[in-house]
């Protein structure tokens, strides 16, 4: 009689907010990017390092020039899923339009 040998399963997890810190990665290299092209432009760069002080929608980026930008970035999740939007985001877009800025919203489409 042979010997079977136990069940074993491997539950491949990662980490909790594993997901979300790789899209944040994904977007912060984004920014660094445009960062430093905005500065080979002699663009200045503006970005609030803490979102809890800034309303909710702010754009990632202000760019300061002859004239004032305002810059949405968003890139690619882990399931290679473009960032889209949110309310509050689209609301700031209008404000923006409203008050005659320039608003942009950049997705990141580079696949390196």
């Amino acid at each position: 009689m042979e010997a079977t040998p136990p069940m074993t399963t491997t539950l491949k997890r990662s980490p909790w907010g594993a997901k979300r810190k790789a899209s944040d990665y994904n977007e912060k290299a984004f920014q660094r990017r445009v960062v430093e092209l905005a500065e080979y432009l002699s663009w200045w760069p503006f970005h609030v390092y803490n979102a809890a002080w800034s309303p909710a929608g702010w754009p990632d980026l202000v760019l300061f020039r002859e004239r004032i930008v305002f810059v949405e970035l968003k890139a690619k999740d882990m399931k290679g899923r473009m960032g889209n939007l949110k309310p509050a985001q689209i609301e700031m877009a209008h404000r923006c339009f409203k008050a005659g800025a320039e608003y942009y919203h950049w997705a990141d489409t580079n696949e390196d």
